[in-house]
């Protein structure tokens, strides 16, 4: 049986600074945090934020609470999927995540997607992205792929059987992180139990 799995990248709402905030080197980074105007620097799409947050109460009715995952990095979903099992994966997500560099073939953030069709378990791949983000570079896919922008297409009738929510704390400031953190406390709350970060 193949299952769907929606899983959301949170850097999905850094659209409005994202391609600044990946060019500054980590030291700029912690220098701008450490000042009093991060927030106005590296704001993100709160109405994506909005959005994804009313979605994702309807779906906390929906998914049974062990087929809810929040994990720190992209990659650890590819541990947290049955190892036998077959996915349509529908991925919201500023980065495509197939695969970044040719010879990178250790399992990472940016190449997850290809690790599973690789290892036989991706049946279809379905992206979300942003208006700036790379779709270009996407080419000679031997996998049944589609993308859209999030900001134009509709979540109604997305229901997945398994839902995994990623920080991915490299694209994304700490200033926004309560954010994130906030969805862990509303899954929290509304299943009555305390999800681990994985």
């Amino acid at each position: 049986m193949i299952k769907t799995v929606v899983t959301i990248d949170f850097d999905i709402i850094m659209k409005p600074t994202i391609d600044y905030y990946s060019h500054l080197s980590s030291k700029d980074r912690m220098e701008m945090h450490n000042g009093n105007n991060a927030l106005e620097i590296f704001h993100g799409n709160y109405e994506y934020y909005f959005r994804l947050t009313q979605w994702l109460l309807q779906m906390f009715d929906i998914v049974d609470k062990n087929n809810v995952h929040f994990i720190l990095s992209h990659e650890k979903i590819n541990t947290i999927l049955d190892e036998h099992e077959m996915y349509d994966i529908v991925n919201i997500d500023h980065h495509h995540d197939i695969q970044y560099g040719l010879n990178n073939t250790t399992l990472n953030c940016g190449n997850w997607v290809q690790m599973l069709h690789k290892e036989e378990r991706l049946n279809s791949y379905c992206w979300l992205n942003n208006s700036n983000s790379n779709v270009e570079e996407i080419e000679n896919l031997d996998f049944p792929y589609e993308s859209y922008e999030f900001e134009t297409c509709s979540l109604e009738g997305l229901t997945p059987d398994i839902l995994v929510i990623a920080l991915s704390p490299g694209w994304v400031p700490p200033s926004l992180y309560p954010l994130f953190y906030s969805w862990v406390e509303i899954a929290n709350a509304h299943y009555q139990t305390k999800f681990e970060i994985q």
